[in-house]
């Protein structure tokens, strides 16, 4: 047969999506398992599909603006990370972080976060 493998051929990408994910812990870059249930949301939503990702980490204004901005990267690039290791390919990826912003939600544990933006 000359059709080839299904399962070899690497669809596109047909996503335009923005998530947010929200419940790192005050001071901690580490993914909660409510994060890694969203992150896995994200993961399954984006498939087999090599889309382009931007993920920004965020951190709420509490503590120091320096920590606040290191907060933030990491998260994102934890993030990041976490989505290449369950198996996620990307066209190109990025992680940036932009430190404490106007409150994003109800409380602070809110804006301790990162969006992830999948673009074709």
């Amino acid at each position: 047969s000359l059709d080839p493998d299904p399962e070899l051929i690497t669809p596109g990408c047909d996503l335009d999506e923005v998530y947010n994910v929200i419940g790192f812990n005050e001071n901690s870059n580490e993914l909660t398992p409510a994060l890694v249930n969203r992150l896995d949301q994200v993961a399954a939503d984006i498939g087999r599909r090599q889309c382009s990702v931007t993920v920004t980490g965020y951190s709420s204004k509490q503590g120091a603006i320096a920590s606040n901005a290191l907060f933030a990267i990491e998260r994102a690039q934890n993030a990041l990370r976490y989505l290449k290791d369950k198996g996620v390919r990307f066209v190109q990826a990025s992680a940036t972080g932009v430190g404490a912003t106007d409150q994003f939600g109800p409380d602070f544990r809110s804006n301790r976060r990162v969006v992830i933006t999948v673009t074709p």
